[in-house]
């Protein structure tokens, strides 16, 4: 009763706190994230392993049951999840909903690491994370061209790739498809047996000939300069003229008990468009990052990018979230504005009065508006289930 008798004997201050909790809850619902659900901590941790060559038994006994066994005494473990397949070994997780995310990600971490050791040293480093929705790609390119797909693969990397890496909010470009150059070495065992030259000396001769080395540096006059030894090798030819062994002043290079072939990797996924294969840009935000401002962003960027193409090439955006967030977060905002029209008419039809409607015409409008200035500071986002609330 005390802020209504405030109220009616100062109408001129009431109005100014309207305004007021008007103009702080549009400022504030400006400056807010705008994404489809709330930020939601899931307690999930994937390990993810990769043993080319391994079967899938040898996976499950020598990595995943290991990976396994080391992380199941951390508190707060729920539930372990193991797939194993050739090559590949997953292992997923689960903590109770009252452990910390990145608790449990680093708890996890040092357990596979103290036991790094008694995994196959084939294995290629474990990879760590939490499972986190805002990983999930929020726009894919797909890049076509009448050209080979290793060209295209290559002219992605560096010019489209690394442009959309430096927008602000992009937290990662994931290249999916095309074919990644690689230098394909096929030795002759025969030759080998024949040199006398093991396999293990092909390996570190091919590996210390073709390393780049920090070389310190250098100050003159008040100017710091980084030197490094630029040891990487590009061509087939120069990897034919490694030598590998040199009995008696006789030098054996790699030519002699290999070819090499300028190639491509072996593909690990693949991208059609309209039945043709392409290369596709999986685009990630950053944590915390508007979702339809960096996807703007990236759209402006991309229209850019499509003027500067070489003849031939064509860039689509096959998958764009940030028009499906726009469209549900303004159909909700409509359906609360037929919501409170219809609720001003219901009380109109009822008291038959000009007045309290507009008094409730005003007041509910307002209460609305002026949540949005404590949603911002407690560090909600707009998003589907907010706006419902």
């Amino acid at each position: 009763m005390k802020l209504a008798d405030v109220s009616i004997r100062r109408p001129v201050f009431t109005v100014m706190m309207v305004l007021a909790l008007i103009v702080l809850g549009y400022s504030s619902f400006q400056q807010m994230n705008i994404d489809l659900f709330p930020k939601i901590d899931f307690p999930f941790v994937i390990v993810q392993t990769f043993y080319p060559g391994a079967g899938a038994e040898e996976i499950e006994t020598e990595v995943s049951k290991r990976i396994e066994d080391a992380v199941n005494p951390i508190e707060g473990v729920k539930h372990i999840q193991t797939q194993s397949q050739e090559g590949y070994s997953l292992v997923i997780v689960e903590f109770v909903l009252e452990k910390d995310g990145k608790e449990a990600a680093q708890e996890v971490r040092e357990k596979v690491a103290q036991i790094r050791g008694d995994l196959p040293d084939d294995i290629e480093e474990p990879i760590i994370a939490r499972w986190d929705p805002e990983s999930q790609p929020i726009i894919s390119l797909t890049i076509s061209a009448d050209r080979p797909l290793r060209d295209i693969t290559t002219f992605t990397k560096d010019n489209i790739k690394e442009r959309l890496e430096s927008i602000p909010g992009v937290g990662s470009v994931n290249l999916v498809g095309g074919h990644e150059r690689e230098i394909n070495v096929f030795l002759d065992i025969d030759k080998m047996e024949s040199y006398q030259i093991p396999i293990d000396m092909v390996k570190s001769s091919i590996q210390f000939a073709n390393m780049e080395i920090p070389g310190g540096r250098i100050d003159e006059a008040n100017v710091e300069y980084t030197l490094r030894t630029m040891g990487k090798l590009t061509s087939v030819s120069q990897f034919d003229d490694i030598v590998i062994d040199n009995p008696e002043g006789h030098p054996v290079y790699l030519k002699d008990i290999a070819t090499v072939v300028d190639g491509v990797e072996e593909r690990r996924s693949l991208a059609r468009v309209n039945g043709e294969e392409s290369v596709t840009l999986e685009i990630t935000r950053q944590s915390g990052a508007n979702s339809v401002e960096v996807a703007d962003m990236i759209k402006d960027a991309v229209n850019e990018i499509v003027d500067e193409l070489p003849p031939g090439y064509e860039i689509n955006i096959v998958r764009d979230d940030s028009v499906y967030i726009e469209e549900s977060i303004n159909e909700i905002i409509i359906n609360i504005i037929y919501g409170g029209t219809l609720a001003i008419f219901v009380i109109f039809l009822f008291l038959a009065d000009i007045r309290p409607t507009l008094i409730s015409g005003i007041a509910i409008p307002t209460s609305i508006i002026a949540t949005f200035t404590f949603m911002n500071a407690l560090g909600f986002t707009i998003n589907f289930m907010s706006l419902l609330g």
